[in-house]
């Protein structure tokens, strides 16, 4: 079992040290999961990182039943047996490989921003996942790849059924498989975090290691984690300050209802923002004793109080970087209230919040400020649509079939990326001069 994407490429890393391989190497990644577990790989080896787009082509009306697919370069590779037994020809398939061909270049366009491909001609080529079920995919990328006349193949997955791994291995020269399960019913079983990796995560991965640079950093210290206690009035408050290299900005996480810096719907999200580039800093509001009395989870003058007292600490701490918050529950308030006081707060994104507890701030924020609100949540719903309506610059998000907790598959993948657009847009405009956070001055946990 793999705790994330990251350590699976960081163990993957590891065997692929073994190796005996050249200067040629390259490593090459299959979208959208497969990226986060190549880039721990191709930082560690010192090589170029890019991504093998193939767009598979299904047959009609059944589109999970793969026919074939096609590659960047509009090249089609065809499984003329299926197609056999639907009762097709290829020529029936040409418009469904035209369309999917230009939603693959959509794709590119998307991801790559405007780099070109990387030639693997001649080189010693790793080929990349999250892990294989049926191997289908990664099949036709590798048959479509051998085009490109590389000099040597490996395949490198965590994990992987027996039956894709018998189907991938006389494809490629040598695949490396950290475990092959049995029985095997999905990838994501083997991981404890499978989040969906999303397009802004990609972009910021290829952003930092170009197919065409070299690595700026070792393994590990791409970012910086550190326990801290936040100091307020003789009290310390546990949190985790995570910091990648060259941050665009840092968020600070407000918790509510006596919830703690380790909330795991606020890991998650923290975790998604790190890896597009943001610091995050997520504490304890309350210490452990207070947050077992109701009266003070919801005293919303003390939890300003508190968030204000962190972020004009972390700013003490060397680190000089735009400020956004990202607050939950009455967490919220607390995010909205300090954001009315503290100038160099960018905005604010509210995740299931309570804003009407911070009635008395609302009309003093001026950032933008979005809402993010389940649409099961219907009470929430109503408090937050009726603060809005008090906010200058405030956007109300409904996720359609969500409740409170998100829970539900894919709600806080859609919490993530919204907020990641409203930071990314409001904390550039407020950019100042960053200096990398040393840690020196932090009160160790």
């Amino acid at each position: 079992m793999f705790q994330d994407r990251q350590q699976a490429g960081l163990l993957l890393a590891d065997q692929l040290c073994q190796k005996n391989l050249d200067n040629t190497t390259c490593v090459l990644a299959l979208p959208r999961g497969g990226v986060p577990v190549a880039w721990e790989v191709a930082n560690r080896l010192r090589c170029p990182l890019d991504i093998l787009f193939v767009k598979k082509v299904g047959a009609p009306r059944q589109s999970e039943f793969a026919l074939g697919a096609v590659s960047e370069e509009g090249e089609a590779h065809w499984n003329d047996t299926a197609i056999a037994q639907m009762g097709l020809e290829r020529k029936d398939l040409y418009p469904l490989a035209q369309e999917k061909w230009r939603e693959l270049k959509a794709q590119i366009n998307r991801l790559r921003e405007g780099r070109p491909s990387l030639d693997v001609n001649g080189r010693t080529v790793i080929v990349v996942d999250d892990g294989l079920a049926t191997g289908e995919t990664m099949a036709v990328a590798l048959q479509l790849l051998k085009k490109k006349s590389p000099r040597r193949i490996i395949v490198a997955i965590p994990t992987g059924s027996i039956s894709a791994v018998n189907l991938i291995s006389p494809l490629c020269d040598e695949i490396v498989v950290l475990d092959s399960p049995h029985p095997f019913a999905a990838v994501g079983q083997w991981y404890e975090d499978f989040t969906q990796v999303t397009d802004a995560e990609v972009e910021h991965l290829l952003h930092q290691k170009s197919g065409h640079q070299k690595c700026e950093h070792q393994v590990g210290d791409h970012q910086e984690n550190h326990g801290v206690r936040v100091p307020c009035e003789g009290e310390f408050f546990a949190g985790e300050l995570s910091v990648p290299k060259k941050a665009k900005g840092l968020i600070i996480f407000a918790h509510g209802s006596g919830s703690s810096h380790q909330s795991p719907r606020n890991k998650k999200v923290a975790t998604q923002l790190n890896r597009c580039g943001f610091g995050t800093l997520l504490f304890d509001l309350l210490t452990a004793s207070e947050a077992k009395d109701r009266r003070l989870v919801f005293n919303i003058p003390l939890l300003v109080k508190r968030l204000v007292n962190a972020t004009l600490w972390v700013q003490g701490q060397g680190l000089r970087l735009p400020i956004g918050y990202f607050g939950a529950s009455t967490g919220a308030a607390a995010a909205l209230g300090a954001a009315a006081q503290l100038p160099q707060v960018a905005s604010v994104v509210c995740r299931g919040g309570r804003p009407d507890l911070a009635a008395e701030y609302l009309s003093d924020v001026r950032v933008p400020v979005l809402l993010i609100v389940g649409g099961l949540d219907t009470e929430v719903l109503r408090l937050n649509q009726k603060a809005q309506s008090r906010i200058a610059n405030c956007k109300v998000s409904i996720l359609p079939g969500v409740g409170h907790l998100f829970e539900e598959a894919g709600a806080l993948e859609q919490v993530t990326l919204q907020a990641i657009q409203l930071f990314d847009d409001s904390l550039a405009q407020k950019s100042q001069k960053s200096t990398e956070f040393s840690g020196k001055n932090a009160q160790p946990a």
